[in-house]
């Protein structure tokens, strides 16, 4: 059967799926060129031979298809876990109003945007860290969040929980960047989302980690 041929050849051409997602297409191909094969011999009542190079290329299509479908799993959850561990301590910051400490979780062309907002006091560098935090306080999304952190009823605690309803990361050799969108709630029933563009920084000044480089409130 050539069609077994056919899919030996493209089982063994599988692992190039780990090279590109787009790739998935060979193991899909090599497992249907297999079942139809394996089809056309039984039907053959014995006229036919090459069940055992089908049944190879299926079985090498299984395995790198499913092997690539769990890499992609994997490297999804590695990557929620690794920005859940920047942004939700950066949106607790920002509910608490420390504005300051927010900063060290941003990346430098956030930070300098900021601080070109600055009066000409920002050329002093005594007073150029506070006053960049100052900007990040006037921000929209920032006041929001720090809005979800005030009662009119004192004392009452208030505790905002975020969860993160979607991510989408594109990463090349050269650079990795992230877009989120977290949903801050707090236990009186407001809520709000946030939408985050995360940038992978691996400078020779800072550990490699992802820095918060965009913000702005989305519309639920």
């Amino acid at each position: 059967s050539t069609l077994s041929v056919v899919a030996l050849v493209l089982g063994l051409l599988s692992p190039l799926v780990f090279v590109s997602p787009l790739l998935v297409v060979i193991p899909f191909a090599a497992a249907g060129a297999a079942c139809v094969a394996l089809s056309k011999i039984h039907a053959a009542d014995g006229n036919l031979s090459g069940a055992r190079l089908a049944r190879c290329g299926l079985a090498l299509a299984v395995i790198f298809g499913v092997g690539s479908a769990a890499r992609a799993k994997i490297g999804e959850l590695l990557y929620q876990r690794q920005t859940d561990a920047v942004v939700e301590p950066w949106l607790n910051l920002l509910c608490g109003g420390r504005y300051d400490d927010a900063l060290d979780l941003m990346s430098p062309e956030a930070v300098a945007k900021l601080r070109a907002e600055t009066s000409a006091l920002g050329d002093v560098k005594f007073f150029e860290r506070r006053l960049t935090a100052r900007e990040l306080a006037k921000d929209a999304t920032a006041s929001a969040l720090r809005q979800l952190m005030t009662s009119e009823k004192m004392p009452e605690v208030i505790v905002t929980t975020f969860d993160q309803v979607d991510l989408q990361v594109a990463a090349t050799s050269k650079a990795k960047q992230a877009d989120c969108i977290y949903a801050a709630t707090n236990n009186r029933g407001a809520s709000l989302r946030v939408g985050i563009k995360l940038i992978w920084i691996s400078g020779s000044d800072l550990a490699p980690s992802w820095r918060i480089d965009k913000w702005q409130l989305v519309d639920h």
